[in-house]
């Protein structure tokens, strides 16, 4: 996937200036055990987070990490524009 992305951002990479890195989380249809044994509860939907730096023109992706749902936003921030940098 990291391959991919950088693919896809070369054609408009001389484009782009300004980036914004964010993080967004996602929400799978695969469900938790530990909250039905512990809490009672059978259902609870897990999280994974996408940080990414994205192009302020473009919009494109130039590079993504991929954590856990409660992945912190900071520990990301340097290597995503590092990558995007390279």
């Amino acid at each position: 996937m990291h391959k991919l992305v950088t693919l896809s951002a070369l054609p408009v990479a001389g484009t782009e200036e300004d980036f914004s890195v964010d993080s967004t989380g996602f929400r799978t249809t695969t469900f938790s055990a530990y909250n039905g044994v512990k809490h009672g509860q059978t259902k609870e939907h897990q999280w994974v987070k996408a940080h990414l730096c994205a192009g302020a023109k473009t919009n494109i992706v130039a590079a993504v990490a991929i954590t856990e749902g409660n992945g912190a936003d900071s520990p990301q921030f340097g290597p995503l524009v590092k990558k995007t940098a390279d």
